[in-house]
């Protein structure tokens, strides 16, 4: 998230600094204090290429200094962030003493999650309107949902004054495990729909004649977990059946009335997949010399299902734009997710996990999917987030040597279908067990519909969480891990009908094209900022000259200032670099036929006149491969990234 957040504000504070040298803007914008503060949160970033950042292997103090450089990563990325887009925005209206916008995520210190800004129409404010601006840090057109909080659910939306009609209210609960609503607290979900590179503004409007929003409707399986509240605009119902299911276009998910997921349906291919979630637990041996610690895994066998009978709380909200289903455990909770917003996300099922673990006793949680699909001993996993590779499960190794880094994404496919996990921070991962389940496969054989079943091996693949061990693994330490705090982690569970046959040879695996962008929706969040001022200067500001710039197998992974090294102090040069980056990824004629893959060439960035000269170079900028000119295309060859150097007049 730090390094994602930090690429966003260069792209942002890039285009500011070339609008301030094009000078077509009286204001001023200080653009040596704010790259100041660029290069200090980036160097701050360059600490954690050490090890002991990454991991965490590092006694409690140093842990803590590591944390408090990635607050100020944020806090100086925030700053930056929001600078640059007032600039943008209000122009000639732009004072760097006045805050124009703020951003929706406050992070107060290192080692508690963010808090969100609160709207309030309760005040003397007598338009009772409130401005808020996405900012979309990607390449490709965002479809998908923004959540705010305020006091009323009587409000409507509108962007460039055109009414947004896709809207839901949500209650908003007293903590994130709670089952309390607050009273006079609700959550606005909104479907924004905002092309590559761009800030957009929506306009949230009090009313008192209508309710445009839909309300969420909330089930219970058991009458004893209905909120004990006077009063409460969101109907509250008990369901009486032996299981339940959330649907959308693609998905629907069957649960158990325990809220254990069983099954996944496809409606598209009809095709129905048996799969199954649980929480699993690790524990270590208990020799004085040989355990787990900071350094060592060494379970003490194989995992334990936590039991699902034990749940606190299973709670199902539906809307139009998004339905849930929360399952709350003494150790855990887990959040499922579906939407329905006509974009990508429609083509998977949201998981989020909350863990805190405070207990005296070692314990490593993970998170078990099984599946009926037919694998093998082997899967793939993403080195870096770059590239992927074949992985296989060998049964005369101990469980932990079969253990492998996630840092983004890891599927595995037989010839008929593929489930990648999505992941928005690194984990640990496995694929572990065989076992049988059934695999459906459904078809159209003389206008009559039969069903195929295949017994298959069952593939369990493990995504561990979290962890907290007492005792030092004697490896340099000198203590256990006992500062846990509390995590959310996400993922995006993407079910994929394969239609070819998988190749079993390749050392790397690759992606498909959906894969790729909903990993970087994930990775790269779209930012929130709220309006300080009434103004409306732009509804909406494109950053690059072409608003469809990119094509769709290109991803821009930074496009930063450079420094004047003329000067001792840091001061923004006149020269920035592009970086590109290209997916390698494997086709799905389906999804693929809907995006475009023409190259993008210099003139589409920048205006003719504003560009003095363009260079190819090699990553660190050190060499120059070539020279460019304005009219040449960005050729970027497959699983590379490549580097331009631009100086403008």
């Amino acid at each position: 998230m730090m390094t994602t957040t930090h690429s966003a504000t260069e792209i942002l504070f890039s285009i500011a600094h070339a609008q301030v040298l094009e000078g077509k803007l009286a204001s001023y914008f200080p653009k040596d204090d704010l790259f100041t503060k660029l290069i200090i949160a980036r160097r701050n970033l360059g600490v954690f290429q050490h090890h002991d950042g990454i991991t965490g292997t590092a006694r409690a103090h140093v842990v803590n200094d590591f944390g408090q450089k990635l607050l100020t990563v944020i806090i100086l990325s925030q700053i930056v962030m929001q600078q640059s887009a007032a600039y943008l925005l209000f122009q000639n209206y732009y004072s760097f003493n006045h805050q124009f916008l703020i951003l929706n995520q406050e992070f107060e210190t290192f080692d508690t999650l963010p808090t969100r800004q609160f709207i309030s129409f309760n005040n003397n404010n007598k338009e009772k309107i409130r401005m808020i601006y996405i900012y979309n840090p990607t390449d490709q057109r965002r479809i998908e949902i923004v959540k705010i909080l305020l006091d009323t659910y009587y409000v409507r939306v509108t962007s460039n004054k055109q009414p947004i009609e896709t809207c839901q209210i949500d209650p908003k609960w007293s903590n994130r495990r709670s089952n309390i609503m607050n009273q006079n607290q609700f959550e606005l979900l909104i479907l924004i729909d905002i092309e590559p590179y761009s800030i957009k503004e929506y306009t949230i409007h009090a009313t008192t004649f209508k309710q445009p929003c839909a309300l969420t409707e909330i089930e219970y399986i058991n009458e004893k977990q209905l909120p004990k509240t006077s009063s409460t605009p969101f109907k509250m119902t008990v369901i009486n059946t032996k299981g339940f299911q959330i649907d959308n276009r693609f998905l629907s998910i069957i649960f158990s009335k325990n809220g254990v997921l069983l099954n996944v349906q496809h409606k598209k291919s009809d095709e129905n997949l048996r799969f199954h979630t649980n929480i699993i637990r690790y524990g270590t041996l208990k020799q004085s010399d040989h355990h787990s610690g900071a350094y060592l895994f060494i379970p003490d066998g194989i995992a334990q299902n936590i039991p699902t009978s034990n749940y606190d709380l299973i709670r199902i909200q539906r809307g139009p734009l998004i339905s849930r289903v929360y399952i709350n455990h003494e150790l855990y909770s887990l959040q499922y997710k579906l939407t329905n917003t006509n974009g990508l996300n429609d083509y998977m099922l949201g998981l989020s996990t909350i863990t805190h673990l405070n207990m005296n006793k070692d314990t490593e949680l993970a998170l078990r999917f099984s599946t009926g699909i037919k694998n093998g001993a082997e899967f793939f996993t993403d080195l870096n987030g770059f590239q992927m590779i074949r992985r296989t499960t060998y049964g005369k190794l101990p469980l932990q040597g079969n253990v492998y880094p996630m840092p983004t994404m890891a599927y595995i496919e037989d010839n008929f279908m593929r489930f990648t996990i999505l992941s928005g921070q690194s984990s640990g991962v496995a694929c572990l067990k065989p076992g049988k389940y059934f695999l459906f496969h459904y078809i159209m054989l003389i206008k009559m519909k039969q069903s195929i079943i295949e017994d298959s091996e069952r593939c369990i693949v493990d995504v561990f969480l979290d962890r907290r061990l007492t005792r030092d693994d004697g490896r340099g330490l000198g203590e256990g891990i006992m500062d846990n705090r509390e995590i959310i982690s996400t993922f995006k569970l993407l079910f994929e009908s394969r239609h070819t046959i998988a190749d079993r040879t390749s050392l790397t695996g690759y992606p498909t094209l959906l894969a790729h962008h909903l990993s970087i929706e994930l990775l790269y969040p779209i930012h929130l900022f709220h309006s300080l001022n009434s103004k409306i200067v732009l509804n909406e500001f494109n950053l690059f000259l072409k608003p469809l710039l990119f094509p769709s197998d290109y991803h821009l992974v930074n496009l930063r200032t450079l420094n004047n090294n003329d000067d001792k102090k840091y001061s923004a040069s006149k020269n920035i670099a592009l970086i590109l980056r290209r997916f390698a990824y494997d086709c799905d004629e389906y999804y693929d036929k809907s995006f475009i893959f023409k190259k993008p060439i210099f003139e589409h960035f920048f205006q003719v006149n504003q560009i003095e000269s363009i260079e190819q170079t090699s990553l660190s900028l050190r060499h120059i491969k070539q020279k460019l000119n304005i009219t040449s295309k960005l050729n970027v060859p497959f699983a590379e990234i490549v580097t331009y150097k631009i100086r403008f007049n």
